[in-house]
């Protein structure tokens, strides 16, 4: 009498359904990375609409803006030591949230932090008119120099170019000049592009490009600013200018 054969799976049938399954897992995997990546996109694009009013908000409030918050020390206890007689230690930082009263996520050194865990950088211009106000003091964060100045002489001279630039940007390239101040987040590239770099090399010029992955051409920073007839605006609005 014959013993039933056992019922199971042939090492080659094992490997048929491992193969099957693994390309359905790798299948899953893209999709759910870019959900992802678009929904960090979102939040930043979110976050940075809300740092914009709250920039907005405190120059209402105050007559000027906030000093940037330099990126190498942890500057948090003296955010708030600015006087209005003083002049900011650097045009090029991290967000000052804490000046500001902006809730979210810091680094160790206590800069806010974007949805990838990267600082939020704040540029602002550093235009100090040499015929009116006090000179060595920069106009748009002292609100004596705002009301010296006035509204008509008032000049900002950050610029936003499509494409890296030496000197002034070229009109062809350009998208926005007399910008007094950029926010912006660095995105998810760990290893910045040449366009992402010229963000971050101090300077008053600042490059926006389409989001792109391409590794030929990368390019995921958000970036949002304001213009000086858009602050000048506000400041009249609040009646901070004669």
């Amino acid at each position: 009498m014959k013993l039933r054969e056992q019922a199971g799976f042939s090492l080659i049938e094992m490997s048929i359904v491992l193969i099957i399954v693994g390309a359905l897992a790798g299948s899953l995997v893209t999709p759910m990375r870019d959900s992802i990546m678009q929904a960090k996109r979102r939040s930043a694009t979110q976050q940075l609409i809300v740092l914009r009013e709250a920039l907005h908000g405190y120059l209402i409030a105050h007559g000027r803006l906030p000093c940037p918050v330099s990126l190498d020390t942890n500057n948090i206890s003296r955010e708030m030591q600015k006087s209005e007689s003083t002049d900011c230690e650097v045009f090029h930082g991290g967000y000052p949230a804490v000046e500001l009263g902006v809730l979210g996520e810091r680094s160790a050194h206590g800069l806010l932090v974007d949805p990838w865990g990267n600082p939020i950088y704040y540029s602002l211009s550093d235009t100090d008119h040499a015929l009116y106000g006090k000179s060595g003091l920069a106009d748009w964060t002292n609100a004596r120099e705002l009301v010296d100045i006035g509204a008509g002489r008032l000049v900002a001279d950050i610029e936003l170019c499509s494409e890296n630039s030496v000197g002034n940007c070229p009109n062809k390239h350009l998208i926005a000049s007399d910008i007094v101040w950029v926010v912006y987040s660095t995105g998810t590239h760990a290893s910045p592009s040449a366009a992402e770099k010229e963000n971050l090399d101090n300077d008053r010029q600042f490059t926006l490009q389409p989001f792109s992955i391409n590794n030929e051409r990368t390019f995921d920073d958000h970036i949002i600013w304001a213009s000086r007839s858009e602050l000048i605006y506000w400041l009249l609005k609040a009646n901070h200018l004669p």
